[in-house]
């Protein structure tokens, strides 16, 4: 059985969301650990100023969304995470472990790409006191990204998920901090976030398995 992460894009027509096209790639076949790109993020993370088209800097977390997002997950669903705090500017997460809850770890790219990362975050059972449902974890990570890629104008600046409160935090560059139930987080189109026009019920779709 080798672990796997399910890369996401979003398909758009005349300015529509209209659906997702995903694809599978087994975590061994991914050189994350000494790629260039990965070099290039960190330098990213640690200057002044990064990369992209007007309004929207894209960072480290940006670069390697999707293997940051299948750490979030897999942390939240198997290694006692409660909250997972995505700051995309600076390229950093803050995580709250259910094994010491009152004190947050604040960690860069390079740190959750790493993997002795899971040893600081001892394996164990989903938390029973969790409110979110362990299969919308992926999910929620799944319209969090989408939502930081949709928009260059009020793009989004951080966002949270915390499985305890069943809670989703996002703070758009344009806005405060909002805060919405996971659930109807998941029911409510992206276009609704993006300020566009609502025609179709969309959701997002994300998976993460084992092959």
């Amino acid at each position: 059985m080798q672990p796997c992460i399910t890369a996401m894009q979003a398909v758009r027509h005349a300015d529509q969301l209209v659906g997702f096209i995903a694809a599978d790639f087994h975590l061994k076949d991914l050189p994350v650990m000494s790629s260039p790109a990965l070099r290039r993020a960190q330098q990213l993370s640690n200057g002044p100023a990064g990369h992209g088209r007007p309004g929207r800097i894209i960072s480290s977390v940006d670069d390697n969304i999707d293997y940051l997002t299948y750490v979030l997950i897999t942390l939240m669903q198997e290694h006692g995470v409660f909250q997972a705090q995505i700051h995309f500017t600076s390229a950093r997460c803050v995580l709250w472990s259910i094994d010491n809850p009152f004190h947050y770890q604040l960690h860069t790219v390079e740190e959750l790409m790493m993997p002795e990362l899971f040893i600081q975050y001892p394996k164990q059972t989903y938390i029973r006191q969790a409110n979110t449902d362990q299969e919308n974890i992926p999910l929620v990570m799944a319209q969090i990204k989408a939502l930081r890629e949709g928009n260059d104008t009020n793009y989004l600046r951080s966002a949270s998920l915390n499985i305890i409160n069943n809670l989703v935090s996002l703070t758009f560059v344009s806005d405060g901090t909002q805060y919405i139930a996971a659930g109807e987080f998941l029911n409510r189109e992206l276009p609704y976030w993006l300020g566009k026009p609502v025609h179709a019920n969309i959701e997002p779709t994300a998976s993460l398995h084992k092959n």
